[in-house]
């Protein structure tokens, strides 16, 4: 079961052809911990890593799909071909993971 995923568009050289590519399905790690429901727009740092928010899931208060949400960061290998999804930080709060949606770079 997957609860969304993040995904790149990538055009052809016309622009007419669009390939989608699966950067990481959630709920790959057991009881949601890795997040679940990814909300909102992804951060890009000058290094490519990416940063995004869930409004579920994780390893807070509440264990599972009616958990908190995450901080997570997707790191790609040096040619892009593979990422690597860390959780950063677990909410214990919902409204927490609701508010970080407007999660910048630095």
């Amino acid at each position: 079961m997957s609860a969304r995923t993040v995904f790149i568009l990538t055009p052809n050289a016309n622009k007419t052809q669009w390939t989608e590519t699966v950067l990481y399905s959630f709920c790959a790690q057991p009881n949601f911990t890795d997040g679940a429901n990814p909300y909102w727009g992804l951060t890009m740092d000058p290094a490519g890593n990416l940063y995004g928010v869930t409004n579920h899931g994780g390893g807070g208060a509440h264990v599972g799909n009616g958990a908190d949400g995450t901080v997570y960061a997707l790191r790609p290998n040096a040619d892009k071909t593979q990422w690597t999804h860390t959780v950063l930080y677990n909410f214990c709060d919902r409204r927490a993971a609701w508010t970080a949606r407007f999660l910048r770079a630095l």
